[in-house]
């Protein structure tokens, strides 16, 4: 019996494999009602070096943080102790120093200054020159910082105070503009700015405050927008998109993650999404942010810690269902790609791990010159009444024919081309995914053969009837990518 065999889906891990185990990894889903197949696996961008220069000027660690300001159309972002500036020749400089060479570090501007801080002190860049800011009513412990209406807004860290500076002027700080979260117990954990809102982030709460226009201190609480859920990971803070994405905490603990339109929280991480987070030892020094790839958004989760990448999908997520994929290096690390911006129509990432900015792009097959593993595994395969099932047959419909071609020379000098046959290899689990003790491999054609098959053959029989669960891995580079458009299997359900 010829079938057609639903391989798309999402990574949905529960807490036991034996309940579900699918997995995507560097593959997202992606959809098209008027397709072929309604949904696709589709291969996730890769990297290419930006330049190197960024590691010959002094910077020895990581990507901390990133920022354009669209008053001068630069960007700007922090490696190690150094902060860059890129302007629109896309050529890189360092502006100077900051007192600390790892650890969150938080970037926003006015109209004539840019402000960095990092949980121990701020700087401005006026411009011209990087300054510290030296004012005795600065904030201590600034561990966040965001604009609204001429004002900067720091939170005063490890209090459940927040300050404000004078207007314009991001140099100049009174110690008296200041403002508590009182509605519950706790300290800030960050600050954000939507819908020209403030959003005061606690460990289990969020107060939402407004400007007033007050002559003293302008801004009020609305009391009616007050949140209950808060986060312990200010990294994990982003707006964009008009969008506003954090990992929630409550008093319950680390809850959904959880994303913002209005002054409404919503979660759209999945239940096994949480799942997988709630086990991690620790959660708070998870840093997010947003990318838009050819017109599909995405908020990326990257967990420190746990060395675990989290991608929800939201342009292709709907309330019914939220789209989820995990991304990781070949060595089954995490995303390189701690912190990324677009500029000029081309995003860039910054490294967690070294002084290195990668241009990220679907139409780069390879991160910087690694493979990248392609990864889907299905979800169990049982019969409702736990009859044995036979597959005879497993075919891929991929995008095929795009074979990279391998130049060879002979000790003549003379060059012939082969064709590279590119492999996908199948991991079969015949109970439930406990075990994947058989694997088979089957090729993909070579240049040009477009209407070639890729067929796994005479997979056996489940004798338990625990089901069947598949693990497809691709790891050549091709230049057209791993598209997975669908499949079909023949299978029959045996008498006991």
């Amino acid at each position: 019996m010829r079938e057609d065999f639903p391989i798309t889906g999402n990574t949905n891990e529960q807490r036991k494999i034996q309940i579900d185990n699918e997995q995507t990894i560097n593959l997202f889903e992606f959809v098209d009602v008027d397709a072929k197949k309604p949904t696709m696996l589709v291969p996730t961008g890769g990297l290419t070096l930006f330049d190197d220069q960024t590691e010959t000027v002094g910077a020895t660690f990581g990507t901390r943080g990133s920022f354009i300001w669209e008053v001068d159309g630069a960007a700007y972002f922090v490696m190690g102790a150094e902060i860059f500036r890129m302007d629109a020749s896309l050529t890189v400089i360092s502006i100077g120093t900051i007192n600390t060479a790892v650890g969150l570090v938080r970037i926003t501007a006015n109209s004539t200054q840019v402000i960095f801080v990092d949980a121990q002190n701020g700087w401005i860049w006026n411009g011209a020159n990087l300054v510290e800011i030296t004012d005795v009513g600065f904030p201590s412990n600034p561990i966040d910082v965001t604009f609204l209406d001429g004002f900067f807004v720091i939170p005063v860290g490890g209090t459940n105070q927040w300050q404000i500076s004078d207007l314009n002027d991001g140099m100049s700080w009174d110690a008296t503009q200041v403002a508590s979260i009182t509605s519950h117990p706790g300290t800030i954990t960050g600050v954000r700015t939507l819908h020209r809102r403030l959003f005061i982030f606690s460990q289990n709460f969020i107060e939402v405050w407004e400007n007033a226009g007050q002559p003293i201190f302008p801004f009020l609480r609305n009391n009616a927008a007050l949140m209950e859920f808060g986060t312990v990971a200010t990294g994990s803070i982003e707006s964009s998109f008009d969008i506003l994405f954090f990992l929630s905490n409550s008093k319950g603990g680390i809850g959904p993650i959880m994303m913002v339109t209005g002054v409404q929280a919503i979660p759209v991480s999945t239940q096994s999404v949480d799942f997988k987070i709630s086990q991690y030892t620790t959660v708070s020094d998870a840093v997010g942010f947003t990318m838009m790839n050819e017109g599909i958004m995405f908020y990326r989760l990257n967990f420190t810690s746990a060395n675990e990448t989290w991608i929800y999908n939201i342009s292709m997520s709907s309330e019914q269902k939220r789209r989820w994929h995990n991304e990781e290096m070949l060595n089954g690390s995490r995303h390189i790609a701690q912190t990324g911006f677009n500029y000029k129509n081309i995003n860039y990432v910054g490294a967690y791990n070294a002084p290195k900015l990668f241009q990220m792009s679907f139409a780069f097959t390879t991160n910087d010159t690694e493979n990248i593993k392609r990864v889907r595994q299905t979800r169990i395969f049982a019969n409702q009444s736990y009859k044995r099932i036979r597959v005879d047959r497993l075919e891929l419909d991929l995008i095929q024919g795009f074979a990279i071609a391998n130049i060879i020379l002979n000790n003549f000098g003379d060059q012939t081309t082969t064709d590279i046959q590119p492999v996908v290899f199948l991991n079969i689990s015949k109970d439930g995914g406990t075990t994947f003790p058989t694997t088979l491999s089957a090729l993909m054609g070579k240049i040009g053969q477009y209407d070639y098959r890729t067929i796994f053959r005479k997979l056996g029989t489940t004798h338990n009837g625990k089901g069947w669960v598949f693990r497809f891995e691709f790891y050549n580079n091709l230049p057209n990518g791993f598209y997975i458009l669908g499949a079909s299997w023949d299978y029959e359900v045996e008498p006991e």
